[in-house]
């Protein structure tokens, strides 16, 4: 069977794929979960998709775009490029590697060990002044006195020679570039609906703070966000469907 040739429309103000398909969130949710799981049966989730074997990727989007018409009859008008499966697949791969890297720990066959933060964030103390350490035994006692180093005195008397006021001009820039950041990071979420700015702190607890960062989310499969909206954000099941339903609304 195949499907005539011809590519969804896009539309002018950048609706959601699932809009322009013309249908429901459920039935979207549902087709979406078909491919993924079509995916879990033909692809090698230790590969990029870029790297998959030819011949399964190949037997994939048959299935997909036979199932694909089969529910959806709004798609027997399009071509078995309907809708775009290679990059649903290519952002679900990624998505699925890194979240089982992330649940494993494992980077490059190796378990990576946890990060001690009392130790890292532990603080050297000044050395200012010589200090004087003593050893003892039967016979003998060794003293060993270390004096500071003495560039240590050189490096701040030249920072006493910079103008004082090199500092604020420094301090002023960073905080204008951070304050641009942040403002076309929050003007990028006020176009979700519900809107997403009111969690803007919960998403800066799971590092996402950009634009890219969102991109990276709308690549997710709808499993993997939920648990991330839930678990690590700490949402409520409301607020984490609000956060999905916006998502969605922001997917190009």
């Amino acid at each position: 069977m195949r499907v005539p040739s011809k590519p969804i429309p896009k539309s002018p103000d950048r609706s959601s794929l699932r809009k322009r398909m013309h249908i429901t969130e459920s039935k979207f949710r549902e087709l979406t979960a078909c491919l993924r799981t079509l995916a879990d049966q033909h692809l090698d989730v230790r590969l990029t998709y870029a790297t998959q074997n030819p011949t399964a990727k190949r037997k994939l989007q048959d299935e997909a775009n036979l199932e694909a018409c089969a529910r959806h009859p709004f798609l027997r008008k399009y071509y078995e490029g309907a809708w775009p499966i290679d990059q649903f697949l290519d952002r679900y791969v990624r998505a699925r590697r890194h979240w089982i890297k992330k649940s494993t720990g494992i980077r490059h066959g190796h378990r990576v060990p946890p990060t001690n933060l009392n130790q890292s964030q532990k603080k050297v103390p000044a050395f200012d002044h010589a200090q004087t350490y003593q050893a003892q035994t039967d016979d003998r006692q060794i003293e060993v006195t270390v004096e500071p180093i003495a560039a240590l005195d050189e490096v701040t008397s030249a920072s006493s020679l910079c103008p004082s006021s090199t500092w604020p001009e420094v301090a002023v820039e960073t905080a204008a570039a951070s304050e641009s950041n942040t403002g076309s990071f929050l003007q990028f979420i006020q176009r979700s609906s519900p809107k997403l700015e009111k969690y803007i702190t919960a998403f800066g607890q799971v590092g996402i703070d950009s634009k890219a960062g969102i991109h990276m989310l709308l690549g997710w499969p709808e499993e993997y966000c939920i648990d991330l909206v839930r678990k690590d954000m700490g949402l409520t099941p409301s607020q984490a469907d609000d956060v999905c339903q916006a998502l969605d609304e922001l997917t190009l």
